[in-house]
């Protein structure tokens, strides 16, 4: 399966993000939710 696919919940910080940050990283497509806007642009 090449298409792989993460929800990540609590992703505008801490360690939701780090977790976003590590599967962008190896390639997944990622979908982060939070109930707080994110600051930043993800990766």
């Amino acid at each position: 399966m090449k298409n792989r696919t993460v929800c990540i919940t609590g992703a505008a910080g801490g360690i939701g993000r780090a977790t976003v940050s590590l599967f962008a990283a190896r390639g997944w497509r990622v979908v982060g939710v939070d109930r707080r806007p994110f600051g930043e642009p993800f990766p």
